[in-house]
């Protein structure tokens, strides 16, 4: 039976690693509405989080987006306002050209305005009446980003390998406690999955509500599947096994690095690494049992306050 990773692992990872210098954020962010210059589906998710954490707060966040799914997303956030700031703030040029410390993106976030962190980094999608059902929502189609990775990273930046399709497929034939759903525009032909492409997003966001968990690509759906709470499983091919720890407790500007939730199990295309495993039908198996890093086990998170040099 292989050992648990222990908090020390995750230290000693990050202990190893040369962070990047950037400046400090010369104040805090305040009456600036937040926007992000990237309009994916994750990009809205991302915005979702600012409004309820000013609700925790008593503060009024103002977020915008010219996203085709902004809209619909905030339509299932309670505490939305609409309504902008006299100026904006663009999460990604923040993100890249200060310190904004630790964590996911959402967190260093929060913390560009001055307010409180969550342990657990998710965006804010809330669906009425919700009853959660034994089902497994999956999602393998790319968004525009994987385009400019494609160009600058590797040719097959977010796709599902045959290898890996196949290590799915067989998980299916084999957990038929679970029922597998699709999404997306266009369905991947996941042999044993019920087609749930092609839907509105309003139809999706309530599909991935009824499900436990989310297995799929670094895409819009699993920040959905996120805010919604789902035990996630990424599936990624970079960057490599042995460069990815969660939580991320220095800015070390890799790639992704600022999107992966440390409350999921990540499973690599290309191989194993200390913290991830390569994609197979029994990792697959243990990651669904909680039987892979981080366990399902949230007492990692709090190492993001951990100040590494």
């Amino acid at each position: 039976m292989p050992r648990h990773i222990d908090e020390s692992d995750i230290i000693a990872h990050y202990s190893r690693r040369n962070a990047r210098a950037k400046p400090h954020l010369p104040k805090l962010l305040d009456g600036m509405t937040l926007t992000t210059s990237a309009f994916g589906m994750g990009d809205a998710v991302v915005l979702s989080d600012l409004p309820r954490a000013g609700n925790q707060n008593d503060r009024l966040m103002s977020v915008f987006s010219p996203s085709e799914y902004f809209q619909t997303i905030m339509s299932f956030n309670p505490y939305y306002k609409p309504g902008l700031m006299p100026f904006c703030a663009v999460a990604d040029v923040l993100y890249h050209s200060f310190d904004l410390g630790n964590g996911h993106l959402i967190q260093r976030l929060r913390r560009a305005y001055g307010l409180p962190i969550e342990l657990k980094p998710h965006g804010c999608i809330e669906v009425a009446a919700r009853t959660t059902l034994s089902r497994i929502a999956l999602h393998f189609e790319a968004g525009s980003q994987a385009e400019w990775q494609r160009h600058h990273i590797r040719p097959d930046a977010r796709m599902l390998s045959r290898s890996s399709k196949a290590a799915l497929e067989a998980l299916i034939a084999v957990r038929p406690d679970f029922e597998f759903v699709e999404l997306g525009k266009r369905a991947c032909g996941i042999k044993g999955a019920i087609d749930y492409t092609g839907i509105s997003l309003t139809e999706t966001i309530e599909v991935i509500a009824s499900a436990r968990y989310f297995i799929g690509i670094m895409s819009g759906p699993m920040h959905l599947a996120a805010a919604l709470n789902l035990k996630l499983i990424c599936i990624t091919n970079f960057p490599s096994p042995e460069s990815i720890c969660l939580p991320t407790l220095k800015d070390i500007d890799q790639v992704e690095s600022e999107w992966f939730y440390p409350q999921s199990v990540i499973l690599h295309q290309d191989g194993d690494g200390p913290f991830v495993k390569q994609v197979s039908t029994e990792n697959l198996q243990r990651a669904l049992d909680g039987d892979l890093y981080p366990y399902w086990s949230d007492k990692y998170l709090v190492l993001i306050e951990e100040h590494i040099k």
